[in-house]
């Protein structure tokens, strides 16, 4: 379910069900949000530091000051966001409705997509409403291993990451949900995908291309129980795995980078025509932006003037080839393999909520945890690569009143690396690890972030102090992370909140 700070989701539909148009109740709702904050320095953050991954590393100057001591303040309303929710009558038994929402953070990196509509949900759901026992879903929705009830309740717009984790992401999951009406156990499978917002690193920056590129989904499996009174939820608790597939590279990422740098330079100055070059392995002079024919800087082998002459291929007077060569590259058959596992709990009781998570993750980068893979080994006849995921350990918990008018509540959590899984006897020039993910170099982190919201029917105001402190150095031969130094950053966050419907 798309949320922000787990208050309120966001839903359309529009669904035939055989060939018999069903009638749709549709709502809207939405919030729109303004909020100041303080940090007392420097940020490792995203969506101009709104979402804060904790404090940066200390970095001096010739004097002997640390640089990233700096105070900062912001003032934005990015995550303000809009929804639309239906639902139909049921058909044959199943019960169709969907979620559609937007909030305006834009999407990573160009800051200048900030206040523009981003997705966060678009997906339909199948209920069955004669026994209740098969749910189905598919469409843009968060990953389920981090279950709606269970998502912190913190006020920042990092939903409490890296300790947290949480992303969108397409896909399809099934459900299976047997018991009394009041105690019921839940088996889940769901089938993902990546989103460019939450995708994985890699040779080639953020991307989805390393999934698709694997063809096995991102899988995940759940067994969970849950409890009912009143027809509202009252306790979860559940166990998840979660595998995943990546192919970091199909061919030689150096061999890719030339040929677009040829092209490029073609673009920028509008060359049509080929020209000599010493680049018969994808490397060598672009004359100026006029592409050489048949050498690994043409992907597609074609003179651009359609004709070749001694100077160009060889075949004077003849028409280029169409045939796709790249000499001096190679195809490999490379990937990565990680599993994450989960367990998970909620419970309400009559004056206070409990949600608590404890995560073992392996390359969840594109949850925005503390995790990625590493360069193994490489072939050096064939540059054929070997990887392996880094691991965390995280747990949180979070406490909140149960009370209306004015809510307090606190989120405290601590995150540790532990490294990669295989040994490493692949460096770079500097000798460090060849390394993919994000945050990479944080060894633990740890926060603690109690706050206070008061809520005047549809306005509200909440208040929330946040310490982040985190030890950051950089990687050792077993991806570990050495030399770390601590460091922390207070926030002060105010949010001024109307809700609509």
């Amino acid at each position: 379910m798309f949320s922000r700070n787990g208050k309120t989701s966001v839903s359309l539909v529009a669904l035939l069900m055989a060939t018999q148009p069903l009638a749709a109740e549709v709502s809207w709702s939405g919030s729109i949000q303004l909020q100041p904050f303080l940090d007392s320095r420097k940020v490792t953050g995203m969506f101009d530091n709104l979402f804060n991954a904790g404090p940066a590393a200390k970095c001096y100057d010739a004097n002997g000051d640390d640089m990233n001591a700096q105070v900062q303040f912001s003032l934005n309303t990015w995550s303000s966001f809009l929804n639309v929710s239906a639902s139909s009558e049921p058909y044959n038994g199943w019960k169709p409705s969907a979620e559609l929402g937007f909030d305006f953070v834009g999407a990573m990196p160009s800051a200048g997509a900030m206040g523009q509509a981003q997705l966060g949900s678009a997906f339909v759901m199948l209920d069955d409403v004669m026994d209740d026992y098969h749910h189905i879903t598919f469409g843009y929705d968060t990953h389920p291993i981090q279950p709606g009830l269970c998502q912190p309740e913190v006020i920042g717009y990092g939903f409490g990451a890296p300790i947290a984790i949480f992303s969108s992401q397409p896909q399809f999951r099934y459900k299976f949900t047997g018991g009394s009406c009041d105690g019921k156990f839940g088996l889940m499978v769901a089938a993902l995908s990546q989103g460019q917002l939450h995708a994985s690193d890699g040779p080639e920056g953020t991307t989805t291309k390393y999934i698709r590129q694997a063809i096995v989904p991102n899988l995940y499996f759940q067994l969970d129980y849950e409890r009912k009174k009143d027809g509202q939820e009252v306790s979860l608790c559940g166990v998840g795995v979660d595998y995943k597939r990546l192919v970091p590279r199909i061919v030689d990422s150096a061999c890719n980078a030339a040929c677009l740098d040829c092209l490029k330079d073609m673009a920028d100055t509008g060359g049509v025509k080929c020209c000599v070059a010493n680049a018969s392995t994808g490397g060598g002079d672009c004359c100026q932006g006029v592409l050489p024919c048949n050498t690994g800087c043409n992907p597609c082998s074609t003179c651009f003037d359609g004709v070749c002459t001694n100077n160009e291929d060889g075949n004077d007077g003849s028409a280029c080839g169409t045939n796709c060569v790249q000499p001096g590259c190679l195809k490999f058959k490379e990937h990565v393999d990680s599993v994450s596992a989960t367990f998970f709990a909620f419970k309400q009781w009559d004056s206070v909520t409990l949600r608590t998570q404890v995560i073992y993750a392996q390359n969840l980068a594109e949850m925005y945890g503390l995790t990625g893979y590493v360069v193994t080994e490489e072939d050096a006849a064939t540059g054929k690569r070997k990887y392996a995921p880094t691991q965390s350990i995280a747990a949180w918990f979070d406490l909140s009143s149960s009370k209306q008018k004015i809510v307090p509540g606190i989120f405290a959590g601590f995150n540790k690396t532990l490294g990669s899984t295989k040994k490493i006897c692949k460096f770079d020039s500097c000798g460090q690890p060849i390394a993919y993910g994000w945050i990479m170099n944080m060894d633990y982190e740890v926060r603690v972030s109690p706050r206070c919201v008061f809520n005047m029917g549809d306005f509200s105001v909440g208040v929330e102090f946040e310490f982040s402190g985190a030890a950051i150095g950089s990687l050792d031969e077993k991806a570990k992370v050495k030399n770390a130094q601590f460091t922390a950053n207070y926030r002060t966050l105010v949010n001024l909140q109307y809700n609509f419907a």
